[in-house]
């Protein structure tokens, strides 16, 4: 059973935590952010009903950071199944670190048919960091941390907001069982299709004016395991589909300690190396 959770509540705290920890998924309500989702809603749908042309001049390099356009069944969440019968459009603006310089990299893919799409994303990409952060303090306060905690350690140019799109027709699972990498995964979606493991696989649907929020792995590691991190999949569809993802990274020279004395001590950046699964490497990697 996934739990829905006013985020002005007085007992938001209490009950996130204990959301997170003992099933690891809960929809939100309450936050500005989500009705600028049902704004964006047709923009992402104009986006992906653009010419495969027109798409492919946005596709992701190979090189950092991952940006822009992967094109169908590009990814392989499973790695002993199919592809994965979905396109998505990736936005960041990520910061390196090399020979002692910073940097950020701007996103800078967008497509000229739909001039309105940048700012509409930079506008959205805003409000979710910030629900991100106040989710964050929730959180904090509840595992009784500074209030700051997560947030002095996430950044803007950390996160990243991916579009995806499940055509029909393929008969193929549109995303394989796995596990968000993430800290926190902020997920909206239109339509059925996805399950999660909660004690056995269950059908996750759409309920308007919330939000699905996921902890993840890296969350679960910086926790010594009080939250949970569920495998989830998206099942062949039926028709098409569209859905929404805010991922959440703490900042790459975090060390991931701090709420069990006894986890084991890694940065970040090393955490998501030990994770990440042979699609990534190319990206971690830098080639």
């Amino acid at each position: 059973m996934i739990s829905t959770l006013d985020l002005g509540c007085p007992t938001a705290a209490a009950r996130l935590g204990q959301e997170l920890e003992g099933v690891g998924i809960v929809r939100v309500c309450g936050d500005p952010a989500i009705g600028l989702l049902d704004d964006f809603r047709p923009l992402q749908r104009a986006f992906f009903a653009l010419p495969l042309q027109d798409k492919l001049e946005l596709r992701w390099t190979g090189r950092p950071p991952v940006q822009g356009y992967l094109a169908f069944a590009t990814e392989r969440l499973d790695e002993t199944a199919h592809p994965d019968a979905k396109e998505c459009f990736n936005v960041n603006n990520r910061r390196f670190e090399i020979d002692g310089h910073s940097f950020v990299v701007p996103m800078h893919l967008w497509p000229q048919a739909l001039p309105a799409m940048r700012a509409a994303t930079q506008s959205l990409t805003l409000a979710l960091d910030t629900l991100s952060d106040r989710i964050f303090r929730l959180l904090a306060r509840h595992l009784g941390l500074s209030e700051e905690f997560f947030t002095s350690r996430h950044r803007l140019d950390t996160q990243t907001l991916r579009l995806l799109h499940y055509p029909v027709g393929s008969g193929q699972p549109g995303a394989g069982e796995h596990q968000d990498h993430s800290t926190l995964t902020l997920l909206d979606f239109d339509q059925p299709g996805l399950e999660a493991d909660i004690g056995g696989w269950v059908d996750v649907k759409p309920v308007a004016g919330t939000l699905l929020v996921f902890s993840g792995d890296m969350m679960r590691q910086w926790t010594g395991g009080r939250t949970r991190s569920v495998r989830h999949r998206v099942r062949a569809p039926d028709q098409p589909r569209d859905a929404l993802a805010w991922f959440c990274q703490a900042v790459d020279d975090v060390l991931l300690t701090g709420i069990d004395a006894d986890a084991p001590t890694m940065t970040a950046s090393e955490f998501m190396r030990r994770r990440a699964t042979a699609r990534y490497q190319r990206y971690l990697n830098g080639r």
